[in-house]
């Protein structure tokens, strides 16, 4: 969604409400998905609460694409919904699992750090999102999101995240590398017509 929504304010005529509705859409498709092919459920999850979820987002996206005269308000109200539940996922990832219905056998650690990946994503996204329905620069608005960013990336080094599930550290630094760049690489695609990030590259995380 972060990725969609910054694509979204910065190259192309969409206003900045359209963008953060446009970039719903496909999460709200995935989670459709999952509920309606019986995944979530088979994973543990309350149905009721990714029925409430999914009416939540999907609300939002319908204020922001029908240019409602209340769409505003319905993101700043996302902002927070989002905000909130995903710093619940980041910092308290098990009592997030519970929220979700997940039984505590099943809380293992890769589905923890699962959580807190989902976590980490949704700060920023919530970020991202405030900071420009708030009118901030779309750039001022990236660099902003970033600080969470990096603070629970570095909190992932530093807590041995990913040591407990034994992924390899070498190769995580370039994702985050990847994280940090995309901004400089849009700034520079913008005003001087080139890019850092490969075409196929952006083009795979603008769509995942």
């Amino acid at each position: 969604m972060w990725v969609i929504t910054a694509y979204g304010v910065l190259f192309t005529d969409m206003s900045t409400i359209k963008a953060i509705g446009a970039a719903q859409i496909p999460i709200n498709v995935s989670n459709l998905r999952s509920i309606l092919n019986g995944d979530s459920e088979s994973s543990g999850c309350s149905m009721p609460g990714q029925w409430i979820n999914l009416a939540t987002t999907s609300f939002a996206a319908y204020a922001c694409l029908s240019g409602a005269d209340y769409a505003t308000t319905a993101v700043k109200a996302l902002a927070v919904y989002i905000g909130l539940a995903n710093a619940q996922c980041r910092f308290a990832p098990e009592a997030a699992l519970e929220t979700w219905g997940i039984d505590l056998n099943d809380r293992s650690p890769v589905a923890i750090f699962e959580a807190k990946c989902l976590g980490h994503v949704g700060i920023i996204n919530a970020v991202l999102v405030g900071a420009l329905v708030s009118n901030v620069n779309a750039y001022k608005a990236l660099g902003y999101s970033l600080i969470p960013a990096l603070l629970s990336s570095l909190l992932f080094v530093s807590s041995g995240d990913f040591e407990k599930i034994s992924i390899d550290l070498a190769k995580i630094y370039p994702w985050m590398a990847l994280e940090w760049s995309l901004p400089w690489s849009l700034y520079l695609f913008k005003y001087c017509g080139t890019i850092l990030i490969p075409r196929h590259v952006l083009c795979h995380m603008i769509v995942s």
